[in-house]
């Protein structure tokens, strides 16, 4: 019974990994679709990267084209 339980919560870390894997392997894709073909400096691209429960903070702070309150 302690395996099972054991395998049941393994299985699904797997498969939460699985969807987050897709799910940046999907944004990455976005991201080269957006970029294709236009030439960017590093200084013009910034990187942030915040998990879903400061992106959740972060989206309710902030709106596109306004500084942080």
């Amino acid at each position: 019974m302690l395996l099972q339980e054991v395998e049941e919560k393994r299985s699904a870390v797997e498969q939460r990994v699985k969807q987050r894997m897709t799910k940046v392997q999907m944004q990455r894709k976005t991201l080269r679709a957006l970029f294709e073909g236009e030439e960017h400096r590093l200084s013009e691209l910034r990187i942030v990267l915040l998990g879903e429960t400061e992106w959740e903070e972060f989206s309710r702070k902030h709106h596109p084209g306004q500084r942080g309150v």
